[in-house]
């Protein structure tokens, strides 16, 4: 009635019994962490971290490092500029966001934090435009949008 499951079992790897050894991959031409990947999904999800963050601000450190970890893995050259604008987009807004937070006590600041909020939802929202239509960021090294 019942069929017993057969597991299948694959036969060991062989070593060649005259002592030679595999061939050691060198550390700088190792193969990329599938885990930073660079790919459109990846670089969705950080643009979706940088509109998140304008509720939960420790989102915007996560996008960021995985913005990080993205450029670092050598992607595709339409990638490597959503990335690069990426990077400028944490980096530019973490500093208005502290210049921000330090002129709030004069009373300027909580003027700025709502500039700051457009500016990144425009950079987003750009973002994942380009990358919905495979295209890559004309000026990823800009300040505007």
């Amino acid at each position: 009635m019942f069929k017993s499951a057969i597991r299948e079992r694959r036969p060991a790897p062989s070593v060649p019994l005259s002592g030679a050894r595999r061939e050691e991959v060198a550390p700088d031409t190792a193969r990329p962490s599938r885990f930073f990947a660079p790919s459109v999904v990846t670089t969705k999800l950080i643009y979706a971290g940088f509109l998140t963050s304008l509720a939960i601000p420790l989102v915007a450190l996560i996008a960021g490092f995985y913005a990080h970890q993205g450029a670092k893995q050598d992607p595709p050259a339409w990638l490597a500029t959503h990335y690069r604008y990426q990077l400028r987009t944490f980096w530019i807004g973490l500093g208005a966001n502290l210049i921000a937070f330090a002129l709030s006590f004069a009373g300027v600041g909580l003027l700025l934090f709502p500039l700051i909020a457009v500016w990144v939802v425009a950079r987003a929202v750009k973002g994942l435009i380009r990358v919905a239509q495979g295209a890559p960021i004309e000026e990823p090294d800009s300040y505007f949008v």
